[in-house]
């Protein structure tokens, strides 16, 4: 989670407040310093070697966390159909159970795996 509040501050202040009128400042005032100009991606390098530089164990836990999140929930979707397909079939009981302990296993292991990288994240705050 600490990985995706790094990520939002970045698109927030980059995308969002960078969009804003270059020099204008409090009312609309013209300020007088002007700061360097990066684009997005060389910001977004800065921000990933910042968190590489501070705690490799944090970058890690990041980097297997994003496709856990992603994979977690395309398993749930799947899950219906395997139980459709098994029905409409009329497969036997003992095939249904062995195709349906696959998933939930993956399901299982994927929470397990998130649930303690969130855990160790936030011992590390």
């Amino acid at each position: 989670m600490f990985f995706y509040t790094i990520i939002y501050n970045y698109i927030y202040y980059v995308i969002i407040v960078g969009n804003l009128k270059k020099g204008d400042g409090v009312m609309g005032k013209k300020n007088i310093k002007t700061k360097p100009k990066y684009s997005n991606f060389q910001n977004f390098k800065y921000v990933i070697k910042n968190i590489w530089r501070w705690d490799k164990a944090l970058f890690f836990i990041a980097t297997l966390e994003i496709p856990a999140t992603v994979i977690l929930p395309l398993i749930g979707i799947y899950l219906p159909k395997i139980v459709i397909d098994s029905v409409t079939a009329k497969v036997p009981i003992k095939t249904f159970i062995i195709s349906l302990t696959l998933p939930v296993l993956l399901m299982i292991l994927l929470n397990i795996f998130l649930h303690a990288a969130s855990s160790i994240v936030e011992v590390k705050r």
